[in-house]
């Protein structure tokens, strides 16, 4: 998997670390989050290639966490910023 970067978005800490620890082996570049808040500061780093996320994660649930960072997403490329890879 060249290059793929995973961001888990899980309150549950042991799910994290199995699911972090699977991807790191395959390869993945792999961040975590507690929280949909902690997350979406990663995104502005991160550019994940993928996000894993917990629908009922504390913080914005599932659908509203994806649609701000849709929205982020969208306002970084606007403005010139780097695209998600």
């Amino acid at each position: 998997m060249p290059d793929l970067r995973i961001l888990i978005v899980d309150p549950d800490a042991q799910v994290r670390s199995h699911l972090s620890l699977l991807l790191t082996m395959r390869g993945c570049r792999v961040e975590t989050a507690e929280n949909s808040q902690d997350a979406l500061e990663v995104t502005e780093e991160l550019h994940p290639s993928l996000v894993l996320l917990d629908m009922q994660t504390p913080g914005l649930e599932g659908l509203a966490f994806v649609r701000e960072l849709r929205a982020r997403v969208s306002s970084r490329t606007r403005d010139g910023g780097s695209k998600p890879g």
